[in-house]
């Protein structure tokens, strides 16, 4: 508890830190500029391979450590689905609005499969990468994750409690609990998810779980890249290690970054990429089915511009964003599932609604580096798919040798 108080505080001390320009063309253009995985902590994403992007333009010339903490505010109250299994009663379901077909379910509960699921609280994930160079043009990287579900309570949470959350709904944005986080209670932490076998994920405060380890290996094509664009070719496999998902996960990723030099000692770069997911290309039986597509496809982009600050240190401020398919397949009408909960807002039914729309989040950063680099940034889903709703975390990496 108090590393994570620690990390937050050295979050708020660091961050109004400023710098002077300094004219050295060539110790900026000397800076590789590493863009942190801005992933948003999803409950049942964090299960999953996903991919992160760090919009490198070269392998790191000395191996490299990169440790990210962040914490994001889940919200799905709860939500039961009703899932027809004989064709009739899927046609019958299909051609109702969503709203009303838990009025419409028949008395045989046979007929229909059911799945429930609830999130609540802030999530802290712990991330490791390590890197490091294999000859001129490949990179292989480790990756590892912990998460730790919290209630959320100020100060350790601040910008992500839910107190601050609706204390923006309310007097910023004058629209008071749309979610009605205030109806179930603030400061509540769990995640549960039962399948439709009945097989169920369940977290509860203070939970600590490890659910994967991740290699990947980079290729930049020398032919392609120069000093102002590079190209770069990713592979992943994560091991996912966890009792609720015990599989093998696979993906592809192809990266491109564009760079533009207005003076000696400021630029800016563009960057995209894509790639897809595989998951559970090896699985266990006794796995909890939680997430219904088995491709999923992901999308990224960052703009970033950088300046040469005093001492020959680098700021670079970054918006990014990273979008990803949804975890289920089916029309924003969920297909035809009949959901079932308390209605107490219009967003009652967020909670499954949010799986079926693809997760978007907007990340704004900024980044000062010298030796090491120090980056702080928040998060928004501008979709509202709370899963998470905002997020902010703070990182460092570290070169791990001399050149």
């Amino acid at each position: 508890m108090r590393f994570k108080f620690g990390i937050l505080l050295l979050f708020f001390f660091w961050a109004p830190l400023t710098a002077f320009a300094q004219k050295d063309s060539l110790k900026l253009a000397g800076h590789q500029v590493m863009t942190p995985p801005f992933l948003p902590t999803h409950p049942l994403g964090i299960f999953t391979l996903r991919l992160a992007e760090d919009f490198r333009m070269a392998p790191p010339e000395e191996p490299y450590l990169n440790l990210t903490f962040s914490n994001g505010n889940c919200w799905s109250p709860p939500v039961t689905a009703y899932i027809p299994t004989e064709s009739a009663e899927i046609e019958r379901m299909r051609s109702l609005p969503w709203h009303t077909r838990e009025k419409s379910l028949t008395e045989d509960a046979a007929a229909y499969q059911q799945l429930m699921y609830a999130a609540d609280g802030v999530l802290r994930e712990l991330r490791l990468d390590l890197g490091f160079k294999v000859k001129n043009a490949h990179e292989i990287g480790i990756v590892s994750r912990a998460y730790y579900l919290s209630a959320g309570e100020a100060p350790t949470a601040l910008l992500t409690s839910d107190q601050f959350i609706e204390w923006f709904h309310s007097d910023i944005y004058k629209d008071p609990d749309p979610f009605a986080r205030r109806v179930y209670g603030f400061n509540q932490a769990q995640i549960r998810f039962q399948d439709a076998a009945g097989k169920v994920l369940a977290f509860q405060e203070r939970d600590v779980f490890l659910p994967a380890t991740e290699l990947k290996y980079s290729y930049y094509p020398g032919w392609l890249n120069s000093r102002n664009f590079a190209l770069k070719a990713t592979s992943h496999v994560a091991f996912i290690h966890h009792t609720y998902n015990t599989s093998l996960d696979g993906g592809l990723a192809l990266t491109a970054i564009k760079n533009f030099s207005f003076t000696g000692y400021r630029s800016f770069q563009i960057g995209c990429s894509s790639g897809v997911v595989r998951r559970r290309l090896v699985a266990a039986a006794a796995n909890v089915d939680f997430i219904e597509a088995k491709t999923g496809i992901t999308l990224q982009s960052v703009f970033r511009y950088s300046w040469l600050s005093r001492n020959n240190s680098r700021s670079t401020l970054s918006l990014g964003m990273h979008n990803q398919s949804a975890y289920y397949t089916g029309d924003k009408s969920y297909g035809y599932w009949a959901l079932a909960g308390e209605r107490y807002t219009s967003h009652w039914a967020v909670t499954f609604h949010h799986l079926f729309r693809n997760l978007q989040a907007w990340t704004l950063a900024y980044q000062y580096s010298r030796k090491c680099a120090f980056t702080f940034y928040i998060q928004e889903d501008l979709l509202v798919n709370n899963g998470p709703d905002v997020q902010v975390g703070f990182s460092v990496g570290v070169p791990l040798a001399n050149r």
